[in-house]
């Protein structure tokens, strides 16, 4: 069959959105997945959520340290290069920015002093991420826990 006009060929979604079950996130809980007409009407880029648990024990592992800075109005995700001392820092990879911001959000991490710190010749104010003691908690468990033998094991750049 051959179509005459473009007019003719109609693209819709198979289902409606207001009736497909909530996904979870990472700890259970349903998120608000955002239908198509509200995702082409706001000028905002989609929030980003993982459900990778290694990717999570790893940023909060980090946090724990006091590795990570929050750097500008856009705030970026710099790394501590070399400790939690170290006045050098390094910018992560966005999906790791991305894990740092949904544990913000999520309320697993909270922001800290302010530092200042270099990245290459650039000179930066930063803010500290911090664990508070129950993220801090949640590490010490998860790094106790028996891994099922099905899992495979993951390098998310270890610092």
């Amino acid at each position: 069959m051959a179509l005459r006009s473009v007019a003719a060929l109609v693209v819709d979604t198979m289902t409606p959105t207001n009736h497909h079950p909530a996904q979870l996130d990472l700890f259970g809980n349903p998120t608000d997945t955002p239908t198509t007409s509200e995702t082409s009407t706001t000028t905002q880029t989609p929030v980003i959520e993982t459900n990778d648990i290694d990717l999570i024990h790893h940023i909060a592992g980090n946090a724990t340290r006091g590795l990570y800075l929050l750097v500008g109005t856009s705030e970026r995700v710099y790394a501590r290069a070399d400790g939690p001392d170290s006045h050098d820092v390094v910018r992560v990879p966005r999906y790791e920015e991305d894990a740092v911001h949904q544990l913000l959000r999520r309320r697993l991490l909270t922001l800290g002093g302010t530092h200042h710190v270099t990245c290459g010749a650039a000179s930066l104010t930063a803010t500290a991420v911090l664990a508070p003691k129950s993220t801090r908690s949640l590490v010490t468990r998860w790094e106790h826990l028996q891994r099922p033998t099905s899992w495979t094991t993951h390098n998310h750049g270890r610092r």
